[in-house]
């Protein structure tokens, strides 16, 4: 498998991760471009939006990392 799992947040989830994270703004999140990035377009994301990335890690088992998606 080339692409990780992605997973677009719900609104409710968005919430709980910028609480958990401890973020002011979704802005402080990497970005993902949403007219560039293949992923992005395949899941319809739309300026705002966090999408949730999972990746198979040696260490870790998996790892997780969440994105903000930007013009």
């Amino acid at each position: 498998m080339f692409v990780p799992k992605h997973r677009k947040l719900t609104a409710d989830e968005v919430k709980d991760l910028i609480k958990a994270l401890h973020l002011k703004s979704k802005s402080e999140l990497p970005h993902i471009k949403y007219h560039l990035d293949m992923q992005a377009r395949i899941l319809g994301l739309v300026p705002g939006d966090i999408v949730e990335i999972t990746r198979p890690s040696e260490t870790a088992g998996t790892y997780t990392f969440y994105r903000v998606c930007t013009a």
